[in-house]
């Protein structure tokens, strides 16, 4: 009885330092850039933020530029997607960047 108690204080500890990240739902994290497709790509969608009372992911557009940057068009491709939507569409990860730094680029018609 006593090895139980030890084992459940150990366990409430572990989980109050480690925190609750696991618990969510969402796969993805603002940063992460994902695509239908796997591999190197030049376009894809980076997830701005997610929403966990929706279940939804806030995306938008990306494609890489001459130097394999990746960047944001000026143009509003912004959208709220459903998570599990999102994630049976967009099932690989590429990579992750910090959205913050992501540059901006006017597209000429």
């Amino acid at each position: 009885m006593k090895a139980q108690f030890v084992f459940c204080i150990l366990l409430i500890s572990a989980i109050l330092v480690g925190g609750c990240e696991g618990l969510s739902k969402a796969k993805y994290h603002p940063g992460d850039v994902i695509s239908f497709e796997d591999g190197y790509q030049d376009v894809a969608y980076v997830v701005l933020d997610y929403d966990e009372t929706l279940d939804q992911y806030f995306i938008t557009f990306i494609h890489r530029d001459g130097l394999g940057r990746w960047m944001r068009a000026d143009i509003d491709t912004k959208t709220w997607e459903d998570r599990s939507c999102a994630e049976m569409i967009y099932k690989y990860k590429l990579g992750h960047v910090d959205i913050d730094d992501l540059k901006m680029i006017t597209l000429r018609l």
